[in-house]
């Protein structure tokens, strides 16, 4: 993109991310530059021990396997570890270490090339191992106490306040907290340096609270919900209130009414949902003052949104939306993928219901948080949705439910996602989204993932749906025209910035999928691109305006009023981070306006 046409794109861009968060992120980077309250704070390093021999209890759920001779970092990449401490400023992957970690955390840049990606350097760092070690020392195994607290203490000594990388972000200091927290209560024997462990990590992140709004994403959940358990756990009012107001704000503001979040992103409304469950959880532990109805109400729709997405039988989710391998409070083997143990979490602390009951993961997961559903009755939700807040229709019929992802943009799009549909037959995501891979990798690599290339959609050719102005920020936000929903149809339309209109419609039975797609002022040629389950397929082309893909589950045929070309091509997905595999994409090409029809036949 020219750097003319950039420019115009970003002042058109900047306006839609609010004045506001402009003028508190511009804020923040200036007290970095000149001598300011957010770079002046200081504190004492904690020293531990920081926990002593709890009261031992041999009933109830197993520890979690993980982290007893491995960990995965972001929850997959299998990580060796021992009694002795990690480096806690290397790169576990490659081993490069970060060569300023005495220096301020505000001195030290967001990217390091000969590092890499800093959230490979955060990860152990987040404390997800925690939990685990918790879990085991309650349970009484030999030495798991002691890995505990020479782990913690080790971290304390080679993280003084506020230096180093790991001090950098206030939402990995807040990640920290709650992971402490949730120890404490499994222990129940944590010592006074504990509370001060916690007390520094409160300080580094009220100052910096202002630039996690502006933001208007996870970073401002999370550091609410810290703040709001940690200040009442160190009997800090303040922090507390503060924790209190900014929890109310950001459900508010962040959480449409139809329950999604801000970020269009399953994996990070898993993450806002933990946190927020977790605040929750903490206030009815301790009897606090309830939330406002306008909160409690945002969060049931937000559970119950999670819940509509997530396969019951596996926990697997789409993949839509940003995927940076996050998440917290791990407290059983589920894997990374399935959604089950936060969701039933959501259930039972918001809707008072209990979810997947035939589910030992999630079951265990409320019992080592010390929740009981009596009666245990089912979730009382609708598996349908039109999305007008968020822009995720479901549309389900007998085994088959697909989503559709129209641009409803109130906040920042992360991906060239629009129009996307994901498609689920029985336990198998058999359309499917890309992913993300990496915050930090080559920019055709981020472009292959967030583009329209890693999206079940229509890309007018050559330009993406939306152009990139930044790692995190797109422009010339698309929007919904004619969106029409039903419980087992959806349609929607958007229009480029360039004139280019796409208008997709759904419909589902219980034995097919038939979604069709309308292109207009298609100057450049246009690419439809169906992202396929990995399995064999077998192409065969019917003629000009014809093509037929057979696989052992399903046939998919589609049919153009246009000259067509189809071709079977290898592409990648990314369900985890810093994760790529390949999978059969089959795209259609046309350069010509008009209709492509496809429809899925479901034969098992």
């Amino acid at each position: 993109m020219a750097n003319v046409s950039k420019f115009a794109v970003l002042a058109r861009t900047l306006p839609k991310l609010g004045f506001g968060n402009i003028a508190r992120v511009a804020a923040y980077r200036a007290a970095l530059k000149f001598p300011s309250r957010i770079k002046g704070i200081s504190a004492h390093t904690p020293k531990g021990p920081f926990f002593s021999a709890p009261e031992i209890v041999k009933d109830g759920p197993k520890p979690a396997a993980l982290w007893r001779e491995e960990g995965k970092l972001f929850s997959f990449h299998p990580f060796s570890i021992s009694n002795a401490p990690p480096d806690w400023h290397a790169n576990p992957l490659t081993g490069a270490r970060v060569k300023n970690a005495d220096k301020p955390w505000h001195g030290i840049p967001d990217f390091d090339p000969e590092v890499g990606d800093i959230k490979l350097i955060w990860e152990l760092s987040r404390f997800s191992w925690l939990p685990a070690f918790a879990q085991r020392a309650k349970r009484g195994q030999d030495g798991a106490l002691g890995r505990l607290n020479v782990w913690l203490d080790d971290w304390a000594q080679n993280n003084p306040p506020y230096m180093g990388p790991n001090w950098k972000c206030g939402q990995e200091a807040s990640l920290r907290v709650m992971h402490l927290i949730v120890a404490s209560e499994i222990l129940g024997s944590a010592t006074p340096a504990f509370k001060d462990l916690i007390k520094v990590h409160l300080k580094r992140i009220a100052p910096t609270v202002s630039y996690a709004m502006a933001q208007d994403n996870n970073h401002g959940t999370s550091e609410a919900a810290a703040l709001f358990i940690g200040g009442h756990y160190t009997a800090d009012k303040e922090y507390q209130a503060l924790g209190r107001k900014l929890l109310e704000n950001r459900a508010s503001r962040l959480i449409g009414d139809d329950g999604s979040f801000a970020q269009y992103s399953v994996n990070y409304h898993r993450l806002m949902l933990d946190a927020l469950s977790l605040a929750q959880w903490w206030r009815a532990k301790q009897n606090l003052a309830p939330f406002s109805d306008t909160l409690n109400t945002k969060m049931r729709a937000a559970s119950d949104w999670l819940y509509r997405l997530t396969e019951p039988s596996s926990g697997d989710a789409p993949n839509i939306g940003a995927n940076d391998g996050a998440q917290i409070l791990q407290l059983t083997d589920a894997l990374y993928r399935d959604f089950r143990p936060s969701t039933a979490l959501a259930q039972a602390l918001w809707n008072g219901t209990r979810a997947y009951p035939d589910c030992s993961v999630s079951q265990d997961h409320l019992v080592w948080m010390g929740i009981e559903i009596n009666p245990p009755k089912a979730p009382d939700c609708s598996l349908t949705a039109a999305g007008e807040d968020g822009g995720f229709a479901v549309i389900r019929s007998g085994q088959t439910r697909a989503v559709l992802r129209h641009p409803r943009f109130k906040f920042r799009p992360s991906q060239c996602d629009a129009l996307h549909v994901d498609v689920w037959h029985k336990d198998k995501n058999i359309l499917r989204d890309a992913g993300t891979y990496s915050y930090n990798t080559a920019p055709e690599v981020m472009a292959y993932f967030g583009g329209a290339s890693g999206h079940n959609s229509v890309q007018f050719m050559p330009e993406e749906q939306m152009p990139r102005i930044g790692r995190f920020l797109l422009g010339d936000w698309l929007t919904t025209e004619h969106f029409t929903f039903s419980p087992t149809s959806a349609a929607a339309a958007y229009r480029n910035r360039r004139g280019h209109v796409h208008q997709r419609a759904l419909t589902l039975t219980r034995s097919a999928l038939t979604v069709t797609d309308d292109i207009s002022s298609a100057s450049g040629g246009c690419v439809l691109r169906w992202r396929l389950i990995p399995g064999d397929y077998k192409l065969e082309i019917i003629d000009a305006a014809a093509a037929k893909l057979a696989s052992p589950s399903f046939v998919l045929n589609i049919s153009a009023d246009i000259p067509i070309s189809s071709a079977l091509i290898e592409g990648e997905e990314s369900r985890h981070y810093l994760e790529k595999t390949p999978l059969p994409v089959l795209e259609i090409t046309a350069q010509l306006a008009g209709r492509i029809t496809t429809t899925i036949e479901f034969t098992s």
